[in-house]
């Protein structure tokens, strides 16, 4: 069951994809959680990672891979500003003790959205964008063959070492969330 779980979480991010965008320096995901920071810092450093191979590799999927990575860029942003909101207001909702998937999957409710629109407008930015970005990404006619090549590219005995390293991170993500208690507020 963990090993399907990791595997869903390996190619969801197998598919947060950045095209030919700089990175820049490593993003800030200060969200008062260590584990959630460094899940946000491991899910940046895999995408870029993915980029590399996928970029050397098939250029011709570069355009639908730099859509997707814009889509993943601002998830990002905008899961670790839900994570925050919940963090701060119900933290009870973090599950903390099944695991990297759990922790991930933010129990998220319609109320929750709404009140944060209505406490800061930037936030309804946000979240139109990555519909708005997801569709674009999405409906692209590359998207099926970027799904189809990822799927493939994790099977292939070239990149075990980086996706060997990728596991590895994601064990020390699960490490600091193993030893990490954040008290209710």
């Amino acid at each position: 069951m963990i090993q399907s779980a990791l595997l869903k979480i390996t190619l969801g991010l197998l598919l947060a994809l950045p095209g030919n965008i700089d990175p820049g320096p490593p993003h800030s995901f200060n969200s008062g959680d260590p584990a959630w920071e460094s899940y946000c810092q491991m899910k940046q450093q895999w995408v870029t990672t993915l980029h590399r191979l996928v970029v050397s590799t098939r250029p011709d999927l570069q355009p639908v891979a730099d859509a997707t990575w814009e889509w993943r860029k601002a998830e990002i942003d905008f899961d670790t500003r839900r994570f925050k909101y919940i963090f701060k207001n119900h933290p009870h909702l973090i599950v903390r003790d099944q695991g990297l998937p759990a922790f991930v999957n933010l129990d998220w409710f319609p109320e929750f959205s709404k009140t944060l629109r209505k406490q800061d407008p930037s936030f309804a930015e946000l979240e139109q964008k990555v519909m708005r970005l997801k569709e674009a990404s999405q409906s692209s006619d590359r998207w099926p063959d970027l799904k189809t090549y990822i799927d493939g590219l994790a099977r292939r005995k070239e990149y075990k070492t980086e996706f060997k390293r990728f596991y590895s991170d994601m064990a020390k993500v699960q490490r600091i969330l193993n030893t990490t208690y954040v008290p209710d507020q």
